[in-house]
């Protein structure tokens, strides 16, 4: 009989092995999942802060989007933000420039 617990007892441990490794694979999976949610979120944060700042670009200074993407793109997110406030101020390009030139 003790044989049989001993068995019964190696394949409770067994189960509940598995189930902890299940559980830990869910929670790293919900993890990346969250991981990947806020990625997200900080990038979409991001590309709205360059469109609204191409936005003031175009109708302040008619700076094209196109000639400005490539170094909004080299800005990090409190730059961009930093930009976006300073850009409402700007009264020509040059003022843009000079920004950029101090700020990154």
């Amino acid at each position: 009989m003790s044989s049989n617990k001993e068995f019964i007892n190696i394949l409770n441990k067994n189960e509940m092995d598995k189930r902890i490794a299940q559980l830990a694979q869910a929670e790293a999976l919900s993890d990346a999942r969250q991981e990947g949610r806020e990625e997200g979120r900080q990038e979409g944060q991001t590309l709205a802060t360059v469109t609204a700042v191409q936005k003031i670009l175009q109708k302040k200074l008619n700076l094209s989007p196109e000639s400005t993407t490539s170094r909004l793109s080299r800005l990090s997110a409190p730059q961009l933000e930093a930009l976006l406030d300073a850009a409402l101020d700007f009264q020509s390009a040059s003022e843009f420039e000079s920004w950029l030139e101090m700020n990154v």
